[in-house]
């Protein structure tokens, strides 16, 4: 059996993951003004349909994940920790 207390460790861990995911990768790409420039041309190659570089398409799929891989982690995280507090509670 895991110890409740590894559960509520490993679910804080997640959620800082998320986090971590949301601030290092998706807000990279709003923050100066060459990337800002950059994003804003590979949001228009998109909305174009023309064919995206590897580079541009690997940029494209970071930008549109952070918001659900921080509400994804997040949500497994809490879960994770609330089994935890209930086992330990049980014990």
């Amino acid at each position: 059996m895991i110890d409740p207390t590894m559960l509520i460790v490993i679910g804080i861990l997640i959620i800082g993951f998320g986090f971590w995911w949301k601030w290092k990768i998706y807000w990279f790409y709003k923050s100066g003004a060459y990337l800002q420039e950059l994003t804003a041309v590979i949001e228009e190659k998109k909305a174009h349909n023309q064919e995206l570089t590897p580079r541009e398409r690997k940029a494209l799929r970071d930008m549109n994940s952070g918001p659900w891989m921080w509400k994804v982690c997040s949500k497994m995280g809490g879960v994770l920790i609330l089994i935890g507090l209930i086992v330990s509670i049980i014990k």
